[in-house]
């Protein structure tokens, strides 16, 4: 990388952490790109040198985390004896991901919707691919798992619901608990209690 793309990279990369930040507590809709200009103490002339967009910051700001932080996390799941133990890992690595990175967690939540929606526009784009593979590796654990029979079916457990049922129950605890450690590890403590006795109803 020559220093020009270089200091492209590195101011590039400023902005996308420091507006990180607003899309944490906002949604899309409501933020400006006056807004961030503002928060982070740049002209919009700059904002557009680097970047086209809102919408192409929020999902470079999306491909990062899965690219660097998510998918890496995910796709090790060690040896297991068969895919419901891999769906139930997998389950309790999402968990775990939430109370040790909350301000990811919090960005996806936050954003998902808006994002899946602008994805669907696009006819072709890199970021979906990353948001596929995300998803693909819990969907495979868990189809596989009714393939193999570890996992048994019933209709208001499937894949989906689970992860969108911790996603409510997360967001819930870490949004009313952001600034008690103490209650906040309690809490971890029993929605693992509670992820488990939800896995035991579909182990077969």
């Amino acid at each position: 990388m020559d220093v020009t793309n270089e200091v492209l990279s590195v101011k590039r990369d400023y902005i996308r952490k420091k507006a990180m930040n607003i899309f944490l507590y906002q949604v899309h809709g409501s933020v400006s790109i006056n807004n961030i200009c503002k928060e982070i103490s740049i002209s919009k002339k700059t904002f557009y040198k680097y970047y086209s967009s809102k919408d192409e910051l929020l999902l470079e700001i999306d491909q990062k985390i899965l690219k660097e932080i998510f998918i890496p996390e995910f796709q090790d799941s060690g040896i297991l004896s068969n895919n419901y133990e891999k769906f139930s890992k997998l389950i309790k690595k999402f968990v775990n991901l939430a109370f040790e990175k909350p301000e990811y967690y919090r960005f996806f939540y936050m954003n998902f919707t808006f994002i899946k929606n602008l994805l669907a526009k696009l006819e072709f784009n890199h970021y979906q691919d990353f948001r596929n593979d995300y998803l693909k590796i819990f969907t495979s654990a868990y189809d596989e798992g009714l393939k193999d029979g570890s996992i048994k079916i019933i209709k208001a457990f499937s894949c989906m619901n689970i992860l969108r049922s911790l996603n409510g129950l997360l967001l819930y605890i870490l949004t009313e608990l952001e600034n008690n450690e103490e209650a906040k590890s309690r809490s971890h403590e029993e929605i693992f209690s509670f992820v488990d006795h939800a896995l035991e109803i579909i182990k077969k």
